[in-house]
């Protein structure tokens, strides 16, 4: 499966249940940018997907298993903050399960990074 191109990430922190999604674009070059503005290296070898941060204290790592479409895998800080994510390429289908939850929250008050988003900070 070829991994350049725009996908949606979910993602959740703690592994709560809590997944927040980003658009996130991977390009030829191997390198990849989010709509939150964050920016990375990606490599994509023997079906095991990875991308890093250019700038993120601490520094953030996600790993994952391509399949058909579809990543998943988890992430982490290594500062002790953990988490889950899958992402789905632009133009794949997810199937839920029947009666299975959709709903989307917050993803804790964390982004992309796993950085304390600001209002979540803030108490707001």
């Amino acid at each position: 499966m070829a991994i350049p191109g725009n996908w949606k990430l979910h993602y959740d922190w703690d592994s709560d249940g809590s997944y927040s999604t980003e658009s996130i674009t991977f390009n030829n070059d191997g390198t990849w940018s989010s709509s939150e503005g964050a920016t990375g290296r990606w490599v994509h070898i023997e079906g095991m997907f990875i991308f890093n941060f250019d700038a993120s204290t601490p520094r953030t790592i996600y790993a994952g298993l391509v399949a058909s479409g579809s990543v998943t895998g988890n992430m982490t800080t290594f500062a002790g903050l953990n988490g889950s994510w899958y992402m789905l390429k632009e133009g794949a289908s997810l199937k839920v399960k029947e009666g299975a939850s959709t709903k989307k929250t917050a993803g804790a008050g964390r982004d992309l990074s796993g950085q304390q988003r600001k209002a979540a900070a803030d108490g707001a």
